[in-house]
This record gives structure tokens, C-alpha cells and sequence, in this order.
């Protein structure tokens, strides 16, 4: 039984002994070595002794790089074990992760965090920052956000950075304007068509329109669903100019103004380059339409030396 518990006794002193020092900083300083081992108590504790291994891996100071190490600041000589340090490392906190990604939020945001960076990591200040979140990719569900890949980072030492990652669902109740009906494209808009709702919005991508009046009169781009959220990128103003409209064309010439009548051989917007069609000429031609759907043409006035 003595023997069993000498055995015991020797084991725990030489796993003691393999046992690495944490640290968690970029740096492995004088202090460092004195908690490892007393006669180092000696050295200035801000003096940096090495750099401090990176994360998941260990720096270990040989017994010959000790002794050299205590010759050249003055402790004396004397047998010295090997000494081994390594990052404090932990698993991520979800609580930390969830504060840290609040602070990056907007009020009203709900946040679901479905899937988060596994394995330890340094110990440091954790930090998600906007930037690092990307779009959300479409549910499909109406009121379902979609999932979103967010990078983040555990901050340790004073400059570096340990990435980490999870997977969230972020969404917001905003009252924005939705289609009552379908609406097809190139049809302006009323009012008749726009009713305001309360919906869950995904945080990131286009940003819905809570005005009416920043709709009617302006036509989508391509069809909207009925109960869609209206965007900006779904709307264009509206044509300025048809297919066989008569178009006023006014020439600028310098001091020279010319005005006269064409057909429009497409449709156009405001700052469209057009095709038009001179009748009595029989030729066509292309101008620009201005905001009052009239086409300008501008010719640079000659310089004369």
C-alpha cells in the first residue's frame, strides 16, 4: 500500500512538473517565470522573455536556455527544469458571444443563434462587428428570416485576434409598405395597391419602404407578389416616352437653337439615349430625354482660334 501511494506521490510531482504555465498575453514576461519557478522573482516582471505560443500549441524554455537566462540577470546557478507555457484557452460563452453581438445591434433586433465556432479558444474580449455579418440567405417563408454566417473574433494580447464564427437568424418588426395584389411590371402603382403592415424583416440586405408615397406613381421593375415587402430595387420611374410618341428635339448648337418633331422608336426614361425617327427626313437618330420628356440634342460649339 506504501509503495502504491509513493508510485501515486511520483506521478502527480512529474505531472506537476510537465504541466504547462497559462498565459494570455502575446508575451511571455519576467513575471511568468516567477510563478514558475521562485528564483525567478528576481527579474524585472515586465521583461519580456519571449513570445507566447499561439493558440493550442506550447512554448517550452529548455533547462540550459533557464540557466542562461538567470546568468545574464545576475541569479544564481542552479539546476532548473524545463518550464512550459501555453494561451488559457476556453470554450466560447454563449451568454459572452450573445452581449458581444448585441452591442453590434440595433434596438428591436431578435436574435437566434443557431450553430456557434466550436473548440476552445484564447481568453480575450470576444467582438462580432457588422462587417463581419453576411447576407442573409432567403428562408423562402414569409416572416422567416434567413440564416446568416456572422465572423467574429477573440481579442487576446494587445494586437491579436482569434477568429470564431456562428450562424444566427436576425429579424426585426418593421412597418413597411406591402403589395396588396400582385403588381405586374411596368403598370405604375396606386395607392389602392399599398396597404402598411407590421412584418419580420431579415436585419441585413435591401431595406423594405414604410412610405406610400414613396411608391405610387413608380412601377416595378418586375412582378411583386401580392403580400411582398416593396423595395427600392423593385421600382423604376416610370416611362417618360412610348414607342411611336411624337417627341419635341431641341438641337444646341452654341447660338444656334433648332426645334423640330420625331417619332420615338422605343420607350425611355428620364436620361434615356433614345432612338427617334425624323419624318420628314426619313432618317433616325438618337437623343437624350430629359426629366419633361423632351429630347436634347447638344452639339459643342466650334473652337475658333
Amino acid at each position: 500500500m506504501l509503495k502504491a501511494l509513493f508510485i501515486f506521490a511520483a506521478a502527480g510531482a512529474l505531472l506537476a512538473k510537465a504541466a504547462c504555465r497559462p498565459v494570455t498575453g502575446d508575451r511571455i514576461h519576467g513575471a511568468d517565470l516567477a510563478r514558475a519557478d521562485a528564483r525567478f522573482s528576481a527579474l524585472p516582471s515586465t521583461l519580456i522573455i519571449g513570445f507566447a505560443p499561439t493558440p493550442g500549441t506550447k512554448r517550452t524554455f529548455a533547462a540550459a536556455e533557464l540557466r542562461r537566462i538567470a546568468r545574464s540577470n545576475g541569479i544564481p546557478a542552479g539546476d532548473f527544469d524545463d518550464i512550459c507555457f501555453e494561451l488559457r484557452m476556453k470554450p466560447l460563452d454563449r451568454d459572452e458571444v450573445i452581449a458581444a453581438m448585441k452591442g453590434s445591434l440595433p434596438p428591436g433586433v431578435t436574435l437566434r443563434i443557431l450553430e456557434l465556432s466550436r473548440g476552445e479558444t484564447p481568453v480575450g474580449s470576444i467582438v462580432f462587428s457588422r462587417e463581419g455579418l453576411e447576407p442573409a440567405a432567403p428562408s423562402g417563408l414569409k416572416d422567416v428570416p434567413g440564416i446568416q454566417l456572422w465572423r467574429g473574433a477573440v481579442k487576446y494580447g494587445d494586437t491579436l485576434q482569434f477568429a470564431i464564427w456562428a450562424r444566427v437568424e436576425l429579424s426585426i418588426d418593421s412597418q413597411v409598405a406591402v403589395a396588396n395584389k400582385d403588381l405586374p411590371p411596368g403598370v405604375p402603382i396606386g395607392p389602392a395597391s399599398l396597404d402598411l403592415q407590421t412584418v419580420r424583416l431579415a436585419v441585413s440586405g435591401a431595406k423594405a419602404l414604410s412610405s406610400v408615397e414613396d411608391i405610387v406613381g413608380k412601377v416595378p421593375r418586375r412582378s411583386i407578389r401580392a403580400g411582398s415587402p416593396i423595395t427600392p430595387a423593385d421600382l423604376i420611374e416610370p416611362s417618360l416616352v412610348h414607342k411611336g410618341d411624337v417627341v419635341t428635339v431641341e438641337v444646341d448648337s452654341g447660338r444656334a437653337r433648332l426645334r423640330f418633331e420625331a417619332l420615338a422608336e422605343a420607350e425611355a426614361h428620364a436620361g434615356d439615349l433614345i432612338e427617334l425617327r425624323n419624318p420628314s427626313a426619313g432618317r433616325n437618330f438618337k437623343a437624350r430625354i430629359d426629366a419633361e420628356g423632351k429630347a436634347l440634342i447638344v452639339i459643342p460649339e466650334r473652337f475658333n482660334p
